[in-house]
């Protein structure tokens, strides 16, 4: 099948090689072309479109001559066989199949030829023609890397074979890429997530009529793998594609994996769309046109969402306003989220949106993987270290699970955990990783006032501002209150209002941040700005006694989570509640009350375990509220961890209000009564 591309039809097969030194080939042999010629099929190929003859003598030459030399070099590429378009017409097209168009195709199908990446793509152009060209041939190299990473990383994390990853890590070094979907550990882990159940509804209810849904979640999380079972036990077709900037080309690139998506039966169809970048609404109207046609309900995924263009979401917009099985899956980053909802509510009116969040894991995504017994060796059970030293993130949990034996403390990262946690910086607050890893290294909570002190010398007082509000749109820091009540059951809570002071929303992310810092700045910037919460005042020591284990657990009351701004991870499941906080020591730790409303005087008793606990002199795991001050478990009067224990007393009359003042943190709570009556979480 002839395909045409800026108008010109070319009934020979040319083929251009673009990994390592370009080379141009005409039915299978290569030419022998000078660079200036290769140079200037290179720029049409990659440009897909005609270009005047005085854009390409100003690109490739300079001086009066340039034209000349032009009219020479086309006369060469003419006689080696190439066609170029009408001789003498003032615009010059060329099209021909190339290597990396291959290879994603093959990739694609899991096929890749790794063999064919031999270098850096245009390698050898980089001093050819004027500056602009120079210039382009960088920026096209980088583009076309990044065409190819997102589809090594699915290779890399769909494929077993460690030959394979070994050879796909060779490839992408020679690239330049750190492949960052993780392989799998030797230990899998169960993904239970009610993201499953939302899915299933949308595809059920799209083959009514189209849903969009925006998928958020960090890199590494699962959702891929999600998205892959339940189109698959739904029997939905699933087709993904890498947004490019171009709405054109975008258009383009939806259809070829539509097609390649399709049994071949159903492939003719969509094959009499013409790809042309050039036509993206007639494009989309006959693919809309031919979906409804095939009647195959269709799943498809556009990853990296951050290059969309207005004009690309008014073409998503048509699609989704026709009659056809459809759900569209804009994967987004957490970075990316607030800006991609944004666009989509000023560009397109679109119905039946819905937002997902990628959930961080429940201890039950550990049962089986690791020794989950609380009275093994007097150890902390390994699922709860694991999520609490993961932050419930997939990706952590399967580099720490292989060191819960051999570690007692804070689990090592890997570079490639590192990469995953700064990937989104640099497009969410591009330019600011250095301003970022600055903050990282101070004692948190921190103030506008304390930023802009310690950043003076890296950021003008007046862009400081600016730059905090976009870390915080794009959820790297968030506002932490002093104090946040949790009223239970049902994990109610609101931030209070006013300007809290900032901290990292993830400690993993702030770690990876600070570790970008040379180790002598990190330490004077934490050294200036450390401060002394002074010594406990007001305390009763809280009395606790042993407590058995033979005790049932509920396991009807629905499991549930939530991530409280701060780093507080709250976890209702199997009938336990568990308080998991991941952090470094610091001043005015933040501050948490579990509150149960009751009638003032009832008796209560609380049954609980304590897995891990660090913080400040003022810091403690548990305490309770009572009507002249608190109650708590301060060192050295804790019970062992590990130890299941008791404590009791009478409700006030704000109810049962427990506290918990901790920077690190493994509490399970295991049962609560109140007047006799056991109470929900």
């Amino acid at each position: 099948m002839l395909k045409e591309i800026g108008g010109f039809l070319s009934s020979r097969q040319a083929h251009i090689r673009l990994f390592g030194p370009p080379e141009v080939s005409l039915d299978g042999v290569p030419l022998k072309l000078s660079r200036r010629g290769i140079a200037l099929l290179t720029y049409l190929v990659l440009t897909e479109r005609p270009q005047h003859r005085d854009t390409l003598a100003a690109l490739l030459w300079s001086g009066p001559n340039s034209m000349n030399n032009l009219r020479v070099e086309l006369s060469k590429l003419r006689a080696a066989g190439l066609e170029l378009g009408p001789n003498g017409a003032p615009l010059v097209s060329f099209t021909a199949d190339s290597d990396v168009q291959q290879w994603l195709s093959s990739a694609q199908n899991g096929a890749a030829n790794l063999k064919a990446i031999q270098g850096l793509p245009l390698e050898g152009l980089e001093d050819v023609g004027g500056a602009a060209y120079q210039d382009w041939i960088q920026a096209r190299r980088q583009r076309l890397i990044q065409l190819l990473t997102p589809a090594m990383n699915r290779l890399y994390l769909a494929d077993t074979s460690e030959e394979f990853r070994r050879q796909l890590q060779d490839s992408a070094a020679r690239l330049g890429i750190l492949l960052v979907s993780l392989p799998q550990t030797g230990i899998g882990i169960q993904i239970v997530d009610e993201v499953s159940s939302a899915l299933q509804e949308a595809l059920k209810a799209a083959t009514r009529e189209p849903r969009l849904l925006v998928y958020s979640g960090r890199p590494g999380s699962g959702r891929g793998a999600t998205l892959r079972a339940v189109s698959a036990a739904e029997g939905w077709l699933l087709a993904e594609v890498d947004v490019v900037k171009h709405p054109g080309l975008l258009v383009a690139a939806m259809i070829m994996r539509i097609i390649e998506s399709l049994p071949p039966e159903d492939r003719p169809l969509l094959e009499q769309v013409l790809i042309s970048a050039e036509t993206p609404e007639a494009n989309m109207i006959r693919l809309a046109s031919l979906l409804r046609s095939l009647h195959r309900p269709l799943m498809l995924v556009l990853h990296g969402t951050r290059m969309l263009q207005a004009e690309s979401v008014q073409h998503l917009e048509f699609l989704m306003n026709w009659p056809v099985p459809l759900v569209m899956v804009l994967m987004s980053s957490v970075a990316d989220t607030a800006p991609l909802l944004r666009m989509l509510d000023e560009q397109a009116r679109t119905r039946n949106r819905r937002l997902l969040s990628q959930p961080r894991l429940f201890p039950s995504a550990l049962d089986g993987r690791v020794n989950s017994d609380p009275d093994s060796n007097g150890r902390v059970p390994a699922a709860l270290k694991v999520l609490q030293q993961a932050e419930g993130w997939l990706a952590a949990a399967q580099v720490f699970l292989p060191q819960v034996s051999t570690s007692e403390f804070r689990f090592s990262t890997t570079e490639r955990l590192r990469r995953l946690l700064l990937l989104d910086v640099d497009s969410a607050v591009p330019g600011f990783l250095e301003t970022l890893s600055r903050l990282a290294a101070l004692w948190t909570p921190f103030t506008e006032a304390q930023a802009a002190l310690h950043l003076q010398d890296v950021v003008p007082a007046a862009q400081v501002e600016a730059v905090l509000a976009r870390a915080m749109d794009a959820n790297i820091l968030v506002r932490a209150p002093a104090h946040i009540t949790v009223r239970l059951p049902g994990l109610k809570w609101r931030v209070p209002d006013g300007d809290d002071p900032l901290v990292f929303a993830s400690e993993l992310q702030r770690a990876a941040f600070a570790g970008t810092l040379d180790a002598n700045l990190r330490a004077r910037l934490r050294r200036v700005a450390a401060v002394d919460d002074g010594a406990p005042t007001g305390w009763l020591p809280l009395l606790w006694q042993p407590a058995s284990r033979n005790m049932e657990r509920r396991s009807s009351q629905p499991r549930a989570s939530t991530w409280l701004p701060g780093g507080y991870h709250l976890i209702v499941e199997q009938g336990q509640f568990h308080v998991l906080r991941l952090s470094v020591p610091q001043p005015n730790t933040q501050e948490l009350t579990l509150r149960w409303d009751a009638p003032a005087g009832l008796p209560w008793t609380v049954t609980a375990q304590l897995g891990a606990f660090s913080g400040n002199r003022v810091d403690y795991p548990l305490g309770v509220c009572l009507s002249a001050g608190r109650e708590v478990l301060a060192p050295p009067h804790m019970p062992p961890l590990n130890q299941l224990f008791s404590i009791s007393g009478l409700t006030t009359k704000a109810g049962l209000e427990l506290t918990i003042r901790a920077s690190d943190l493994i509490l399970t709570i295991n049962q609560v009564s109140i007047g006799g009556q056991e109470m929900e979480f």
